[in-house]
């Protein structure tokens, strides 16, 4: 029974949370694209509702948040019916071709895999468990949201990493966990599976209203699916898919816009959901100004475009701003108020990962991995952007590109920094799709040729790197070593089946290589997270993270009581939050007095013992033991007569992770000695 009523309440979720309204909101505005526009509508209400509960103070519950919902949808029909009665409400009439039988067949396929993955290793992105996930977690159990983004040292025990981020893809998983009273990342993930659904409709709908080549449909669908990153990028079940939905529709709509409108506050309504997706999500509204010019829009328009988003996104910034004293904390910004000690934690992380370090190396990595990623359509799709001068696409992707650059010194690798470029990823894939589909039968043998050998070397990378069996290895090579001499024989002998011998050579080719990545990749997950030598494991189906060499099985059964410690690895603060043991950042301002020079290490170690803090945890090898090494508590505590103390049974190696115990208090004849 219990479960009967858990699924009705996410029924009600997912009808009044993320369709219903959005779609009153479509049809009054007589959008095309309406299942499309309805969603993302949708959850930009959602979101609103969320922010507007927690400014009014009323508890971030279902029963809340489903009555505000049906309150909104409610006043929305009653528009919707006032507007039909008076005939403001068209007919939506806005057809397109059919899609191939192939393109159905394969995203259905491909679409029911995904499911299989994911339900077999739900949201594996490596911050999924304290950013992404946690916050919703934490608004479960408080009701509120009142500690984000963190800034007092209370703020910090709760969400423990220094953000501010506009939380659309958290409160999304936040609705749907209302529902069932729990966190689910199952439940989660259907959140995920709907941005792969968009994300396609999407770009066939773009690629039917551009070209009316019956097999542009089939590159599209090999071009994305044959996509490792694609399909790696969008399983981590974080704000990407969303990101690349809103640049592609907003360019979409101001493209199209045929001087209506409604079409500018569609577009405003979709950037506003990348805007409010992440951080960086500005960079569409900019994009979004830039295209306006770009085709020439009416001023009136531009103005509605632009006061709209305002409008929707101010008061998560203003609030931000208003909490912390920077609207984008902790971003060093115009001389905003930075978090200091989470100013030194991106220094250091510059040192170790930014451009300016092993750049030679670094750039000729980026160039193999996309290489390996997504060579034809990074060729193509730039082949035919150039050709046809389309301007408005090669800004969205030169400001994607700008943007990208700028956060790999805020990230730990190149191939993590790469999913910030999916958005253009999938506008190289449409216009690859839309170029080869114009040109299949003129196409330069050449060229053809080239397309397929590529595709295949590309997959032949990507399962070296991706792929441990040595027997998988070796097959697939073969298979395509045979294949790529196929090719060549038949393109000596019958040059005019040239196109139709490649078209055959990616279909299975990616085909085969989808259902590999997809059935197979991963069914369990190890990866080595920032500290360096602490791993994490990832189980099969509860993605639920097990710190080995002991810490987590025997620190928290070890020590009595709560036991306070400052430390930096937000991991061991999601797995021990609600425990007895208590992890507080190096830069949470509760402690900010480690960075006063003028203290000596008792007197460090007294104001520890008032606020009740019992260690540290330190890590000598990665950028954050780095940082530690420059602070005047480490200078002062680890030295001399009354440094810190290590933990016998609790520390591991000189080159590992490490805990130091805060001495016991001097007794007076100890002092006066």
């Amino acid at each position: 029974m219990v479960m009967i009523i858990d699924i009705l309440k996410l029924i009600s979720i997912f009808v009044l949370g993320f369709f219903l309204p959005g779609y009153l909101v479509a049809r009054m505005l007589h959008s095309r694209m309406i299942h499309v526009t309805s969603i993302l509508g949708s959850i930009l209400i959602l979101f609103q509702t969320i922010f507007y509960l927690q400014i009014a103070d009323i508890p971030l519950r279902y029963d809340t948040l489903i009555c505000t919902l049906l309150g909104i949808t409610i006043a929305l029909s009653a528009l919707f019916h006032f507007r039909k009665k008076a005939n403001l409400i068209k007919p939506i009439d806005d057809p397109i071709s059919k899609p191939s039988p192939f393109f159905i067949i394969f995203s259905i396929a491909i679409l029911l895999l995904i499911t299989y993955r994911l339900t077999m290793a739900p949201l594996t992105g490596p911050d999924i468990i304290f950013r992404w996930e946690h916050l919703p977690k934490l608004m479960l159990t408080h009701q509120n949201f009142d500690f984000y983004p963190p800034f007092t040292g209370e703020d910090y025990t709760k969400y423990f990493f220094t953000d501010s981020f506009p939380p659309m893809v958290q409160f999304t998983y936040f609705s749907l966990y209302s529902a069932i009273s729990t966190h689910s990342k199952e439940v989660a993930n259907l959140l995920t599976i709907l941005q792969f659904v968009l994300i396609i409709f999407s770009a066939y709908y773009i690629i039917k209203k551009e070209t009316d080549s019956t097999h542009s449909d089939t590159f599209l669908i090999l071009f994305l699916f044959s996509n490792f990153s694609f399909f790696k990028i969008l399983s981590y079940g974080q704000e990407n898919g969303w990101l690349s939905i809103s640049l592609l529709l907003t360019w979409f709509f101001l493209y199209k816009n045929e001087d209506k409108t409604s079409n500018f506050i569609l577009a405003a309504i979709i950037t506003s959901v990348g805007t409010l997706s992440r951080e960086y999500g500005g960079f569409i509204f900019c994009c979004g100004i830039l295209l306006c010019f770009v085709y020439k829009v009416k001023m009136k328009h531009l103005l509605v475009y632009a006061a709209i988003v305002s409008a929707l996104i101010a008061p998560w910034f203003i609030r931000t701003w208003v909490i912390t004293g920077n609207p984008v904390y902790s971003l060093n910004l115009l001389g905003f108020y930075v978090n200091p000690g989470h100013k030194e934690v991106l220094n250091q992380l510059n040192l170790i990962s930014g451009l300016t370090i092993n750049t030679k190396v670094r750039i000729t990595k980026t160039i193999i991995l996309l290489i390996q990623f997504a060579f034809i359509p990074i060729v193509f799709g730039f082949w035919y952007l150039i050709k046809n001068r389309k301007v408005g696409l090669l800004i969205l992707i030169l400001f994607n590109t700008i943007i990208w650059i700028m956060s790999i010194r805020f990230t730990a690798s190149i191939e993590g920094s790469l999913k910030v470029l999916l958005p253009s990823l999938i506008i190289l894939c449409i216009d690859a799709a839309i170029f080869l589909s114009k040109n299949y039968k003129k196409a330069q043998l050449s060229i053809s040729l080239v397309a397929g050998f590529i595709l295949c070397l590309g997959l032949c990378v990507n399962i070296f790197i991706y792929q441990k069996g040595t027997t998988i290895k070796g097959i697939f090579i073969a298979l395509f070593l045979i294949i790529i001499t196929l090719e060549v024989i038949f393109f000596l002998r019958q040059r005019e089946n040239i196109s139709q011998i490649t078209i055959s050579v990616m279909f299975a080719v990616s085909v085969t290589w989808v259902i590999l990545n997809i059935s197979i990749y991963p069914t369990s997950i190890s990866y080595i997270n920032s500290i360096g030598d602490m791993i994490i494991h990832v189980t099969r189906r509860h993605n639920v993270p097990i710190l080995e060499d002991a810490f987590w099985t025997n620190f928290r059964h070890k020590v009595k009581g709560r036991f306070r410690v400052i430390g930096e690895n937000p991991y061991i603060h999601s797995i021990t939050y609600g425990t007895n043991v208590e992890l507080i950042p190096l830069w949470s301002p509760e402690i900010a007095f480690l960075m006063n020079e003028k203290h000596d290490a008792e007197e460090f170690y007294q104001r520890l013992r008032e606020l009740n803090i019992h260690g540290f945890l330190y890590y000598p090898n990665v950028y954050t033991g780095k940082w530690y090494e420059q602070t005047p508590f480490y200078k002062a505590c680890m030295f001399g007569d009354r440094k810190l103390i290590k933990h016998p049974n609790l520390s591991a190696g000189d080159g590992e992770w490490q805990l130091y115990l805060v001495p016991p208090a001097r007794k007076i004849n100890d002092t006066k000695k």
